[in-house]
């Protein structure tokens, strides 16, 4: 299916794109086709994995310890894990890292 991207799209629930959508009365309407405004982006292409909702996979200790051994800093280790930095943070104080050093 089709999705609007313009910002004050369409108001049904699944945000079709204009020329799918059957409210004639929608302000966000484009008269164009899709094809030539580009005001669509196809939604049927799987979500990436961070806007994918609920609890995020577990992160393994010994990998945090070893970047942190390496002297990545919490907040790089947090970037390369793709998760946040008090996550690290929490980790290496339940291992009893207390510093670079």
């Amino acid at each position: 299916m089709r999705r609007c991207k313009i910002p004050t799209g369409c108001k049904l629930p699944a945000h079709p794109c204009c020329a799918d959508c059957g409210d004639k009365t929608c302000e966000a309407r484009c008269w164009n086709s899709p094809e030539r405004c580009g005001c669509w982006e196809d939604s049927s292409a799987p979500e990436s994995k961070a806007t994918q909702p609920g609890r995020p996979a577990k992160i393994d200790p010994q990998t945090v310890l070893a970047l942190y051994r390496q002297g990545l800093l919490q907040f790089q280790i947090a970037q390369r894990l793709e998760c946040s930095p008090a996550a690290v943070s929490r980790i290496l104080r339940k291992l009893g890292v207390t510093g670079h050093g």
